[in-house]
């Protein structure tokens, strides 16, 4: 299957488009939204998001609240956060960090997980200069001798 990148813009789905701008504009508001109200912040004709907040109603991604017919964003929309979470690799977020620390103090940078009495290393960049830390994935530390447990 082809990559559909942001290089693919030209090749988008307007009413795809104009959900997420509905989506979008209910996670930037404090309070639930009525549909004339999304329609002005999104420019989107008021029957237009009628339409696609029933359909993302109807799929639980965002919840009308009977009492003031005013939406907000549903609780599957946590569902589909966790599947994304549960797919990031702490590691590679952290890495450029971690490399970003090392270049700017000279030290090695380790990036390490607290336990109950031990802290365990999960990725590190070794320092360029010949007095080092030893630094080994998966090696556990005991707590309170290392910054980690300190943290």
């Amino acid at each position: 299957m082809p990559d559909l990148g942001p290089e693919a813009g030209e090749r988008t789905i307007a009413t795809v488009e104009r959900a997420v701008a509905i989506l979008t504009a209910l996670a930037e508001s404090p309070r639930d939204m009525g549909t004339n109200e999304l329609s002005r912040l999104t420019g989107i004709n008021a029957s237009s998001v009628s339409r696609v907040l029933a359909t993302l109603a109807r799929d639980e991604l965002v919840r009308r609240v009977p009492e003031s017919g005013r939406y907000r964003l549903g609780l599957r929309l946590v569902q589909f956060g966790n599947a994304a979470l549960a797919r990031v690799d702490l590691r590679e977020v952290a890495r450029p960090h971690l490399v970003a620390l090392t270049e700017s103090t000279g030290e090695t940078a380790t990036l390490s997980i607290p336990g109950e009495q031990t802290t365990m290393t999960v990725d590190y960049v070794q320092s360029p200069s010949s007095v080092r830390s030893v630094a080994e994935v998966g090696r556990p530390s005991v707590g309170h001798a290392t910054a980690t447990g300190k943290v």
